[in-house]
């Protein structure tokens, strides 16, 4: 099993509230700069069905050129072949497959050229205290 198959099973097999904790980041390329986001004990949204999704948002720490601040959204979708995750920047959105470096466990996309990773850990609020 992924991390991704790890997230999916606890947010449908633990009881909510969820939080997530998680690291984003993406590359510098010409037009698309450079950005850090995390999550610590974010609060989960999760939709079961066809596909399923998990949401949460994490802090823009910084972007390059552009400097901090500002919310980062992340959706990772269950699809029948495996994963989608959207990021959504405060001006650009990344949308891609989510695929997993079995090894590491970091979930990575791209779209074009710009090249996301994202480190995660799903958590119930009864293990972190909310915020």
């Amino acid at each position: 099993m992924s991390v991704l198959d790890d997230t999916f099973t606890f947010v449908t097999t633990n009881p909510s509230p969820w939080g997530m904790d998680a690291t984003l980041t993406g590359t510098r390329l010409p037009g698309l700069p450079a950005f850090i986001a995390t999550a610590s004990g974010a609060p989960v949204t999760y939709v079961p069905g066809s596909p399923a999704t998990i949401s949460f948002d994490a802090s823009l720490l910084y972007q390059h050129p552009l400097g901090s601040g500002g919310t980062v959204h992340v959706t990772l979708e269950k699809t029948g072949s495996g994963y989608r995750m959207k990021i959504v920047l405060p001006k650009r959105t990344v949308d891609s497959n989510a695929n997993v470096d079995a090894p590491s466990g970091v979930v990575y996309g791209s779209q074009g050229t710009q090249f996301v990773t994202l480190v995660l850990k799903a958590t119930t609020y009864s293990t972190i205290p909310p915020k």
